[in-house]
């Protein structure tokens, strides 16, 4: 697939071992675009193409939500399985497949981010804000994260580049190679995340990993 977002999402999995796998994923992602275009164009509706692309995706896989995994190679094998049971991955594999999806569509995407989740946003002169965990996620207004949390006005949030979901997954590798009491790569990871979005909340992994660095 010709999309640097693709790519940088990709090369951000430590699941990615070489030229090979990036060429399975990118087939994998190639096969849905196509597959979405040949059921559209034959599908006469007046849902806007943004739209029929996020019903798409949760009626080929509508179990696909998983707390336990970021990857997008994870939720990728998701969709290329022909199992109802393989694992699929979290808020942040879902908008990226979205906002990788939707670029190669022309839909003008970026990305909102309450505390510890990740959105899409579709750019519109109204903009259009997406709950790619929901089946119900479309055009959402409010999200509570957890129970115990207050319900956040989605439209008061700033967008965010769509770089941020490729800094996110790095900043989720660095957080799980931490708990594996690999700081190096955890430092590594974390870097990486920083340089492409300064995000206040990667702060807190450094400040830990600073405490750990012996």
């Amino acid at each position: 697939m010709k999309s640097n977002l693709a790519q940088d999402v990709l090369n951000a999995c430590s699941e990615i071992s070489g030229k090979n796998e990036l060429n399975k994923y990118n087939t994998i992602l190639d096969n849905l675009l196509n597959k979405f275009n040949k059921i559209y164009t034959n599908n006469n509706t007046d849902n806007h193409v943004s739209e029929q692309l996020f019903n798409f995706l949760h009626y080929l896989r509508p179990n696909r939500y998983n707390i336990k995994s970021h990857l997008l190679t994870d939720l990728l094998d998701t969709y290329n399985s022909n199992k109802n049971d393989v694992k699929g991955a979290n808020c942040t594999a879902l908008t990226a497949l979205y906002n990788i999806l939707g670029e190669q569509l022309d839909i003008p995407l970026s990305t909102i981010s309450p505390s510890n989740h990740i959105l899409s946003r579709i750019e519109f002169s109204k903009p259009i804000n997406v709950e790619n965990t929901l089946k119900e996620g479309y055009d959402i207004r409010h999200v509570q994260i957890f129970k115990t949390h207050p319900t956040i006005n989605l439209n008061t949030l700033k967008s965010k580049p769509n770089s941020f979901i490729t800094a996110v997954t790095y900043f989720n590798e660095a957080e799980n190679a931490y708990h594996q009491y690999d700081f190096d790569k955890s430092w590594d990871f974390l870097d990486k995340a920083q340089k492409l979005n300064s995000d206040p909340s990667f702060n807190r992994l450094r400040t830990t990993l600073m405490r750990n660095d012996y």
